[in-house]
């Protein structure tokens, strides 16, 4: 009788074989529960897929390149339930995009993950001092970071960064308008690379301050969303906004957002890494001041 343990059976190697299966969870994140299925080794591999990154499911996000394997509503409950140790959530949950989930919600998901390399947090917090001065925001080391700057602030000190800032290279504030002192606040940040912003959000005055006080800045984003006529992605600033060569503005509605961290989490080509191409043409002159792209 032939059985499975026959060597003279084709197989594939364990390595090529995980590769299909995590392709196939990326790919149509619906075959999850019958990929559960297959062997003890394939849901082995398809559980590290799935709470890997966690983002909301949209209904614009069917059209990306890679859909949700897992929601934050999904991610929370698979924690109440106990189903699984704190140590599976936390030894797994690397990219976090949060945004319907509120203060309790969010506390009991950060009690578990507080390994996130890429964090995004969208929430609508009623006591946002209170919620950035939980304890477990003093061990969580994102390096990717977004959100309401304004907000986190309330729980600083303002001699010293949030230690949830301390390992932070890109940061996205969502802020509408930023406070007067952005500057002396970012300036604490020491690994502070990539800065994002509404373009609206800050002055000139504020724009060279920070440039100024942030010394290790590679680049700084100055985001629109508002603009109808056609638009080159990204575009050089006037003289009036910032004439420094690590400034430039970018073309990018709201929903485009969630896709470009999803990309970038899975190590694709997102606008940051173009906002990098892009200032580095600059400085050899490449790319002429009035030059779009």
């Amino acid at each position: 009788m032939t059985t499975f343990n026959n060597p003279s059976l084709p197989f594939l190697p364990p390595e090529l074989e995980q590769e299909i299966f995590e392709i196939a969870t990326l790919q149509h994140p619906d075959s999850i529960p019958n990929l559960f299925l297959v062997s003890r080794r394939v849901r082995q591999w398809v559980e590290n897929i799935k709470y890997r990154t966690i983002f909301p499911h949209h209904q614009h996000s069917l059209s990306m390149r890679h859909r949700s394997t897992c929601s934050e509503d999904e991610l929370l409950q698979a924690i109440e339930s106990k189903s699984k140790s704190a140590d599976f959530f936390r030894e797994r949950v690397r990219h976090l995009f949060v945004e319907g989930l509120d203060e309790t919600e969010l506390e009991t998901v950060f009690s578990v993950c507080d390994k996130i390399h890429s964090l995004v947090i969208l929430s609508e917090l009623k006591h946002p001092g209170q919620f950035f001065s939980l304890k477990q925001f003093t061990t969580l080391r994102p390096i990717r970071l977004g959100l309401y700057f304004n907000e986190l602030v309330q729980a600083t000190d303002i001699q010293s960064p949030h230690p949830l800032l301390t390992s932070v290279t890109h940061f996205d504030l969502f802020d509408t308008r930023l406070k007067d002192d952005i500057a002396d606040q970012l300036a604490l940040l020491p690994a502070l690379t990539h800065l994002s912003i509404w373009r609206s959000s800050a002055t000139p005055g504020q724009l060279s301050a920070v440039l100024t006080r942030c010394r290790k800045l590679k680049a700084l984003v100055a985001i629109d969303n508002w603009r109808k006529e056609p638009f080159p992605e990204f575009h050089v600033e006037d003289a009036s906004y910032s004439a420094d060569l690590r400034v430039v503005s970018i073309m990018l509605h709201n929903p485009q957002y969630l896709h470009e961290w999803v990309t970038g989490t899975y190590g694709g080509i997102d606008f940051w890494a173009r906002a990098d191409v892009f200032i580095g043409k600059r400085r050899p002159g490449e790319i002429e001041p009035s030059t779009s792209h």
